[in-house]
Protein backbone atom coordinates (compact mmCIF):
# COMPACT_ATOMS: atom_id res chain seq x y z
CA UNK A 1 0.00 0.00 0.00
CA UNK A 2 2.99 2.44 0.82
CA UNK A 3 4.65 1.81 -2.43
CA UNK A 4 1.16 2.72 -4.14
CA UNK A 5 0.62 5.61 -2.41
CA UNK A 6 4.43 6.84 -3.15
CA UNK A 7 3.59 6.70 -6.76
CA UNK A 8 0.57 8.45 -6.75
CA UNK A 9 2.17 11.32 -4.79
CA UNK A 10 4.66 11.03 -7.33
CA UNK A 11 2.02 11.74 -10.05
CA UNK A 12 0.70 14.58 -7.81
CA UNK A 13 3.62 16.32 -7.92
CA UNK A 14 4.29 15.94 -11.66
CA UNK A 15 0.67 17.10 -12.41
CA UNK A 16 0.94 20.27 -10.23
CA UNK A 17 4.25 21.03 -11.88
CA UNK A 18 2.25 20.93 -15.30
CA UNK A 19 -0.26 23.00 -14.04
CA UNK A 20 2.27 25.43 -12.41
CA UNK A 21 3.69 25.50 -16.15
CA UNK A 22 1.06 26.74 -17.80
CA UNK A 23 0.58 29.24 -15.34
CA UNK A 24 3.57 30.50 -15.53
CA UNK A 25 3.66 30.43 -19.47
CA UNK A 26 0.34 32.54 -19.32
CA UNK A 27 1.46 35.15 -16.93
CA UNK A 28 4.79 35.41 -18.81
CA UNK A 29 3.03 35.94 -22.31
CA UNK A 30 0.68 38.44 -20.30
CA UNK A 31 3.45 40.04 -18.88
CA UNK A 32 5.60 40.36 -22.03
CA UNK A 33 2.71 41.66 -24.25
CA UNK A 34 0.85 44.02 -21.68
CA UNK A 35 1.82 47.69 -21.96
CA UNK A 36 1.88 49.56 -18.51
CA UNK A 37 3.37 53.21 -17.88
CA UNK A 38 4.93 52.91 -21.35
CA UNK A 39 6.65 49.67 -21.31
CA UNK A 40 6.00 46.09 -20.90
CA UNK A 41 4.73 44.58 -17.40
CA UNK A 42 7.84 42.25 -17.87
CA UNK A 43 10.09 45.22 -17.12
CA UNK A 44 8.83 46.16 -13.99
CA UNK A 45 10.50 45.52 -11.11
CA UNK A 46 7.60 43.50 -8.90
CA UNK A 47 6.18 41.30 -11.87
CA UNK A 48 9.55 40.45 -12.97
CA UNK A 49 10.58 39.39 -9.54
CA UNK A 50 7.07 37.56 -9.62
CA UNK A 51 8.14 35.93 -12.63
CA UNK A 52 11.71 34.64 -11.62
CA UNK A 53 11.17 33.45 -8.22
CA UNK A 54 8.22 31.36 -10.03
CA UNK A 55 10.49 30.33 -12.64
CA UNK A 56 12.69 29.49 -10.14
CA UNK A 57 10.77 27.50 -7.46
CA UNK A 58 9.20 25.20 -10.11
CA UNK A 59 12.42 24.11 -11.49
CA UNK A 60 13.53 23.42 -7.94
CA UNK A 61 10.07 21.78 -7.28
CA UNK A 62 11.08 19.58 -11.08
CA UNK A 63 13.83 18.60 -10.44
CA UNK A 64 12.67 17.46 -6.75
CA UNK A 65 9.68 15.40 -8.47
CA UNK A 66 12.24 13.90 -11.09
CA UNK A 67 14.80 12.92 -8.18
CA UNK A 68 11.68 11.19 -6.18
CA UNK A 69 10.23 9.83 -9.48
CA UNK A 70 13.30 8.12 -10.51
CA UNK A 71 13.55 6.41 -6.75
CA UNK A 72 9.83 5.21 -6.72
CA UNK A 73 10.39 3.80 -9.95
CA UNK A 74 13.62 1.64 -8.47
CA UNK A 75 11.65 1.04 -4.91
CA UNK A 76 8.89 2.91 -4.49
CA UNK A 77 8.05 1.82 -0.68
CA UNK A 78 11.76 2.83 0.34
CA UNK A 79 11.16 5.84 -1.27
CA UNK A 80 7.84 7.34 0.50
CA UNK A 81 9.69 10.33 1.74
CA UNK A 82 11.04 11.69 -1.12
CA UNK A 83 7.40 11.08 -2.75
CA UNK A 84 5.75 13.14 -0.33
CA UNK A 85 8.53 15.89 -0.23
CA UNK A 86 7.88 16.10 -3.79
CA UNK A 87 3.88 16.15 -3.62
CA UNK A 88 4.28 19.04 -0.97
CA UNK A 89 6.82 20.98 -2.45
CA UNK A 90 5.36 20.97 -6.28
CA UNK A 91 1.82 20.93 -4.87
CA UNK A 92 2.78 24.19 -2.34
CA UNK A 93 5.04 25.69 -5.82
CA UNK A 94 1.70 25.13 -7.85
CA UNK A 95 -0.51 27.43 -5.91
CA UNK A 96 1.70 30.42 -5.30
CA UNK A 97 2.85 30.10 -8.77
CA UNK A 98 -1.06 30.18 -10.16
CA UNK A 99 -1.79 33.16 -7.25
CA UNK A 100 1.24 35.13 -9.11
CA UNK A 101 0.02 34.63 -12.06
CA UNK A 102 -3.17 35.69 -11.35
CA UNK A 103 -1.85 38.78 -9.69
CA UNK A 104 0.56 39.63 -13.06
CA UNK A 105 -2.34 39.05 -15.10
CA UNK A 106 -4.84 41.20 -12.95
CA UNK A 107 -8.34 41.43 -14.02
CA UNK A 108 -7.45 38.88 -16.58
CA UNK A 109 -6.40 36.40 -14.57
CA UNK A 110 -9.97 36.14 -12.87
CA UNK A 111 -12.27 36.17 -16.43
CA UNK A 112 -14.45 33.48 -15.78
CA UNK A 113 -13.73 30.66 -17.73
CA UNK A 114 -10.51 31.94 -19.14
CA UNK A 115 -7.29 29.41 -18.83
CA UNK A 116 -5.53 31.20 -16.01
CA UNK A 117 -9.12 31.04 -13.58
CA UNK A 118 -9.47 27.21 -14.54
CA UNK A 119 -5.89 26.93 -13.62
CA UNK A 120 -6.02 28.64 -10.42
CA UNK A 121 -9.21 26.67 -9.24
CA UNK A 122 -7.57 23.25 -10.21
CA UNK A 123 -3.73 24.25 -8.23
CA UNK A 124 -5.78 24.21 -4.91
CA UNK A 125 -7.37 20.38 -4.63
CA UNK A 126 -3.68 19.53 -5.09
CA UNK A 127 -2.13 20.49 -2.07
CA UNK A 128 -5.04 18.05 -0.67
CA UNK A 129 -4.61 14.77 -3.58
CA UNK A 130 -2.78 12.02 -1.79
CA UNK A 131 -2.25 13.52 1.69
CA UNK A 132 -2.71 17.40 2.75
CA UNK A 133 0.42 19.33 3.14
CA UNK A 134 -0.05 19.51 7.02
CA UNK A 135 0.02 15.69 7.22
CA UNK A 136 2.93 15.50 4.42
CA UNK A 137 5.01 17.62 6.59
CA UNK A 138 4.04 15.35 10.12
CA UNK A 139 5.38 12.27 8.04
CA UNK A 140 8.56 14.21 6.50
CA UNK A 141 9.54 15.35 10.07
CA UNK A 142 8.86 12.05 11.61
CA UNK A 143 11.38 10.49 8.97
CA UNK A 144 14.10 13.24 9.31
CA UNK A 145 14.05 12.74 13.20
CA UNK A 146 13.97 9.01 13.31
CA UNK A 147 16.72 9.04 10.61
CA UNK A 148 19.14 11.18 12.54
CA UNK A 149 18.00 9.31 15.79
CA UNK A 150 19.16 6.62 14.39
CA UNK A 151 22.86 7.81 13.76
CA UNK A 152 22.55 8.44 9.96
CA UNK A 153 23.30 11.48 8.62
CA UNK A 154 21.17 13.17 5.61
CA UNK A 155 23.34 12.12 3.10
CA UNK A 156 22.84 8.80 3.90
CA UNK A 157 19.34 9.52 3.84
CA UNK A 158 19.55 10.79 0.56
CA UNK A 159 21.45 7.67 -1.02
CA UNK A 160 18.10 5.78 0.41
Amino acid sequence: MLATLAVFRVSVAGASIGLAQAALDEAARHAGTRVQFGRPLAKLGAVADMLGASWAELEAARLLTYKAADMARVDPAASLHFSSMAKLVASETSGRITDRAVQISGRFGLVRDSKLERLYRQARPMRIYEGSSEILRLGISKTLVSTILAGDTMQEGLRR
